[in-house]
């Protein structure tokens, strides 16, 4: 199983996100050790196994690897 692994900066603007926002986004990053390329994930740069997530409400963009998803950037769209 993937360990998630957060920068400072993402965990940071996880914890100004209103609770609703916050519990979206914490449900999708929770669900990536299992599906690391959900549907609407797509390659972010040209970096290997980077992908963002962008909704309505929010972008996130990770990595992952064999044993790890390491969780970049956490923005709300407003």
């Amino acid at each position: 199983m993937r360990t998630v692994l957060w920068s400072v900066e993402a965990e940071e603007s996880v914890l100004k996100l209103p609770l609703g926002l916050r519990a979206t986004v914490l449900e999708t990053v929770y669900c990536l050790p299992d599906e690391p390329e959900p549907p609407g994930a797509r390659p972010y740069g040209m970096i290997p196994s980077a992908f963002e997530i962008v909704t309505d409400s929010f972008t996130l963009r990770y990595t992952y690897g064999e044993d790890h998803v390491s969780v970049w950037t956490v923005r709300a769209n407003t």
